[in-house]
C-alpha cells in the first residue's frame, strides 16, 4: 500500500481472538485502508476511504508502527 497509495500503517488494534485490525493511511492524500489480519493467515480488506483525519494529535513519529515492522501475531 505504501508504493501504490502512499499509505503507511497508522495503528494496530488487537482483539481477543489474536486478530489485528490494521489502519493504513496517507498523511498527504487522506486515503485510508482498514485490514483484518489473522495470525498465519490472510489479511482481509474491510474498508477504504479518502478522508483520514486524526481526532487527537497522533503519537510522535518515533513510536508509530511502520510498514517494515513485523507484528507479533504474524510470527506466532
Amino acid at each position: 500500500m505504501a508504493e501504490r497509495f502512499g499509505e503507511r500503517r497508522q495503528a494496530l488494534v488487537p482483539d481477543g481472538a489474536r486478530r489485528v485490525m490494521e489502519i493504513f493511511a496517507s498523511d498527504e492524500t487522506g486515503s485510508w485502508t482498514l485490514l483484518l489480519t489473522r495470525p498465519g493467515g490472510p489479511s482481509c480488506l474491510i474498508a477504504t476511504g479518502h478522508v483520514f483525519e486524526w481526532l487527537d494529535p497522533p503519537p510522535p513519529r518515533a513510536i508509530r508502527p511502520t510498514d517494515q515492522r513485523s507484528m507479533a501475531v504474524r510470527s506466532a
